[in-house]
């Protein structure tokens, strides 16, 4: 990810806030922060720099997007204390859940085009995580590096709906913020990852949460 301290001027250095996230991809889906206040604060963690966004006010969040019927997401974050990392409600969208929350285990709820929703959880908490989170077109998918993988069987597809990926909360209204910080994100947002790319990224995400000396 490419980050700005608001979409103009130096690029940020350590201690600086950050209220911008570029999207890498070309679809100019940023991420942005709706006010000076909500701007996390980039920080050397673990030996690794990342966003620290402090579960009070920090909140990123992209202009609307496309999302499902399938959907990939990676994840290198660390938590500090519960809450989500990765939401995607807002009040004028359709709900698409959250993909990310500590409680203390990581956990994804993810809605149906029957109108009911499907809860996955991992195993075992894990504080730094490189988490993968999945739905393809019949099962969820959840995976903690370190920990073992879990998927579920759908009642029924996920629905295509137009959103916005909410980081450091689970919704735009402030809801479940974490004290936590980001360290790297993918996402496909329409399709399942082919299978060819995952280790690669999966490994990606996981060198990011990674402490070094």
């Amino acid at each position: 990810m490419s980050i700005a301290r608001d979409g103009s001027g130096p690029s940020p250095q350590v201690g600086d806030v950050v209220g911008l996230i570029r999207d890498l991809s070309g679809n100019g889906l940023d991420a942005r922060a709706g006010s000076d206040a909500a701007r996390p604060r980039l920080e050397v963690i673990g030996g690794q720099v990342g966003l620290r966004f402090d579960g009070v006010d920090d909140t990123l969040v992209t202009d609307p997007l496309p999302m499902g019927p399938e959907f990939s997401i990676f994840v290198g974050m660390q938590r500090f204390g519960n809450g989500v990392m990765l939401g995607a409600m807002d009040s004028g969208q359709p709900s698409m859940g959250y993909f990310a929350r500590s409680n203390p285990n990581w956990s994804m709820y993810t809605p149906m085009t029957n109108g009911s929703s499907s809860f996955l959880s991992s195993s075992a908490p894990s504080d730094n995580a490189s988490l993968t989170v999945r739905c393809s077109l019949t099962h969820q998918h959840l995976s903690v590096a370190g920990g073992a993988s879990k998927q579920k069987a759908l009642a029924a597809p996920v629905p295509t709906r137009t959103t916005k990926l909410v980081i450091g909360d689970q919704r735009v209204s402030p809801n479940k913020k974490i004290d936590g910080a980001l360290f790297g994100l993918v996402m496909f947002s329409t399709t399942d990852a082919p299978a060819v790319l995952r280790d690669d990224i999966e490994a990606w995400t996981q060198s990011r949460t990674e402490p070094t000396a």
